[in-house]
């Protein structure tokens, strides 16, 4: 039996914090397939966007493939990344792509979602809310050290260390032509300057 966990983002780029937290999950709970979905745009961020969706994806593939050599005793993660949103493009909601991932996936329990605990004050405004927190359980991850409690939602909190590596720091520091190095996974770094991403 392999229990999955929904991963969003718009990871531009993804970065050694997001491969931290999927580790952390991985090994404090049962979860141990994740779908990696990258937005294609971001409902809290809109008309923004800093590279385009094959590069992300690129970067979200290599970072994946650099995952191994980072945490090599994980031996037993599955990845799949989903393009749903890429090509629906457009504003896509949570409860879309999870009605999605239940139409085109066999899962072998309920799908799990995860989110930080900076969200979850938010959660009763998301679009269908009442319906998705039917269909997934959340899996909180540690953001801002968020005391949880939640009623009639299924939900676990993982104790996860808290990365400040945010994309939007890692872009302003490439735009200063400063190094990234020890905030993305190798292939990602080389991949950033490679194709010069985040210069303007």
């Amino acid at each position: 039996m392999v229990d999955t966990a929904m991963f969003g983002g718009s990871f531009d780029p993804i970065h050694l914090g997001h491969l931290h937290l999927i580790h952390n999950v991985f090994i404090k709970t049962r979860y141990k397939k994740f779908i990696l979905v990258p937005l294609f745009a971001n409902h809290f961020k809109r008309g923004y966007s800093a590279s385009d969706s094959l590069d992300r994806l690129n970067m979200i593939n290599l970072a994946l493939e650099d995952y191994k050599i980072l945490y090599p005793k994980d031996t037993d993660i599955e990845f799949i990344v989903e393009e749903c949103e890429i090509k629906r493009q457009g504003f896509s909601y949570t409860d879309n792509t999870v009605d999605y991932l239940y139409e085109n996936y066999d899962f072998d329990s309920k799908l799990g979602l995860l989110i930080g605990d900076d969200l979850v004050k938010s959660l009763h405004k998301w679009h269908n809310f009442d319906k998705l927190k039917e269909k997934v359980k959340f899996v909180i991850c540690n953001r801002n050290n968020e005391k949880i409690e939640l009623e009639n939602i299924d939900y676990e909190c993982v104790d996860n260390i808290i990365f400040e590596d945010a994309s939007s720091t890692i872009r302003a520091l490439v735009k200063e032509n400063r190094d990234i190095s020890s905030l993305v996974s190798p292939g990602v770094n080389n991949y950033v300057k490679q194709h010069e991403l985040y210069r303007s």
